[in-house]
């Protein structure tokens, strides 16, 4: 959660309570250990609460805890070109046309495009190689 201004409120969730059809609940252990809200996170994680009885059955509940993403994050454009990719061509011959296909992308929180790039030289002979961007949060 956040406030108004976008900073991060302290997790603040109920602990969740184990009941038992023997009435008797032996401990619940909590991972990450000693792990209590309200507590400020500064990444996605689970909280996972393992309740266990006299007889050793147990059970699991997970609590996530997740970050939103700011405004702004879920999406990007990028360019590809000569000035914004880093890129070794060698070749005996003048390179005279380098392309990037796509030349840009609208990319999302997680998604992920495969670009190619072809050089010609002089000579019209063409090579090419393929590479992946993805945006992360």
């Amino acid at each position: 959660m956040t406030d108004d201004n976008g900073q991060l409120l302290p997790a603040i969730y109920e602990v969740p309570s184990a009941v038992d059809n023997s009435g008797s609940v032996s401990y619940v252990r909590v991972t990450p250990e000693g792990f209590e809200p309200p507590k400020m996170i500064s990444h996605d994680m689970d909280v996972i609460y393992t309740a266990f009885d006299d007889a050793g059955n147990t059970a699991e509940c997970v609590v996530q805890l997740r970050i939103p993403a700011k405004e702004g994050q879920l999406e990007k454009t990028v360019f590809f070109n000569e000035s914004s990719v880093q890129m070794v061509i060698q070749d005996t011959s003048n390179i005279t046309d380098v392309t990037f296909e796509p030349a840009e992308a609208l990319l999302t929180l997680g998604s992920h495009i495969t670009v190619e790039v072809t050089a010609t030289d002089s000579a019209s002979n063409r090579n090419k190689c393929k590479f992946q961007v993805s945006l992360q949060g």
